[in-house]
């Protein structure tokens, strides 16, 4: 199913029903030619009011999505068999299928009604379905990235205002466990948009989907990077030197983006630059965790070409300079950013390989989505999904909080917002993480 396309063919279509197509689409998922079902009968197996089924039905109709014919015989004791239409077909069909996604089991669990939080309450339709599209939009961790709320809105016939209300309430009830917010800060991003990260064990009708929260309480942080480098403080990297040792980066011209940031923070810093900045560093030190783990390790420079151009992309530096001085300048600025994404993610692999207490967890093979620390707190969390086609971690030790600056390791349903993240050094979680 194009998500895309189905949001333009629906036009002004209210949320509701928005998700009712979608439901109603799946009745055609195996080939069926068409469905008898009455409307009571598809309210009752969708889990909504016969009201929508009847709007929804009479807007599909009205938009040519669907056709039907009369089957019986008598005024009366006629059925109606609802068919698509080749217009209806093409929807979906495309690459664009998200019945098919990598996140099809929550998709599938959202559209379900038994869906229900752990209080028992069932989200709102508009809720539900402002999910679904995050999660057509999510990585493989469950973050969105490069989705603005245009955009949102178009997918889900939300209103401005109700898209805001909706995303407050999904951080409220810890559906959404983090938020940087979008930012215009035209010197370093362009119009960049904000960044979701979906808690995804919430979102699993079974509670579980498969993920750990690794916390380091100790550790290096992309706040404190950028914060050594706005002050001057970091004279040397970490362990970026590694990539100036084999002459993968001048430290001359890394220097030099140094000083541009400097410049750029100093005129135009505020807090928001700051936390967009910190989730641009998080994220490219999440990919290099995520696949080069083992380079990482060794020491190896072999991943330096892909990480810069990943950077030199997600950045726009916009100035009054000419396009060679300008060129210059990003050119610098991709280099520090460079060392900063690398200390920040040799720094957590070290830390995480010195203190690891369980041989079961097998930190290599795992991808990772270092979350945001928009309290400036300068501790790490990291939440982390096996690769591959795993749906839980069964019989992966959990290692209890502790005093001696150790790795804690929590299931993911465990720490479902932001406070419950800060507040959890407190905590003693001594269970295993199973499946059931």
């Amino acid at each position: 199913m194009n998500l895309v396309n189905l949001s333009l063919a629906l036009g002004k279509a209210s949320p509701e029903i928005r998700f009712f197509t979608i439901l109603f689409l799946r009745e055609f998922n195996s080939g069926v030619e068409y469905t008898n079902k009455t409307i009571l009968e598809l309210s009752n197996d969708m889990g909504v009011t016969k009201q929508l089924v009847q709007d929804g039905v009479a807007y599909l109709l009205k938009k040519r999505l669907l056709t039907f014919e009369k089957v019986g015989y008598g005024v009366n004791s006629y059925k109606r068999h609802y068919f698509l239409t080749t217009e209806a077909y093409e929807l979906m069909q495309g690459d664009e299928n998200f019945l098919g996604h990598s996140h099809k089991n929550v998709i599938n669990s959202l559209l379900s009604k038994a869906w229900r939080d752990e209080k028992g309450k069932k989200l709102r339709i508009s809720n539900r379905l402002l999910l679904i599209v995050m999660l057509f939009k999510a990585d493989v961790s469950g973050v969105v990235r490069g989705v603005g709320r245009s955009e949102l809105r178009q997918l889900t016939g939300l209103k401005k205002d109700g898209l805001t209300s909706q995303i407050k309430k999904l951080l409220d009830n810890g559906c959404i466990r983090f938020y940087v917010s979008g930012i215009t800060h035209k010197l370093l991003f362009g119009a960049a948009a904000g960044v979701y990260f979906l808690n995804l064990a919430k979102l699993q009708h079974n509670g579980s989907s498969g993920g750990i929260i690794i916390q380091l309480p100790e550790c290096l942080s992309a706040n404190e990077l950028i914060t050594n480098t706005i002050r001057g403080l970091n004279r040397y990297p970490l362990y970026g030197h590694k990539l100036i040792t084999k002459k993968v980066i001048d430290l001359e011209v890394a220097k030099q983006g140094k000083s541009v940031m400097q410049e750029i923070f100093r005129q135009n810093g505020t807090p928001r630059l700051h936390q967009h900045m910190a989730s641009k560093i998080n994220r490219h030190a999440s990919y290099l965790l995520s696949y080069f783990w083992k380079e990482l390790s060794e020491e190896a420079t072999n991943y330096h070409e892909e990480l810069i151009n990943e950077i030199d992309e997600d950045l726009t530096l916009n100035t009054s300079a000419s396009n060679s001085t300008r060129s210059n300048k990003e050119s610098a600025i991709v280099q520090w950013i460079s060392i900063m994404v690398v200390d920040l993610a040799t720094t957590i692999m070290t830390n995480m390989s010195l203190q690891k207490k369980s041989s079961l967890i097998s930190f290599k093979d795992m991808n990772y989505s270092i979350l945001p620390d928009n309290h400036y707190a300068n501790r790490i969390a990291i939440e982390a999904h096996p690769k591959g086609n795993e749906e839980s971690l069964k019989g992966w030790a959990l290692i209890e909080p502790s005093r001696n600056r150790e790795l804690l390791v929590f299931s993911n349903e465990n720490l479902r917002s932001e406070k419950e993240l800060s507040d959890s050094t407190t905590g003693k979680i001594s269970h295993k993480l199973t499946s059931e």
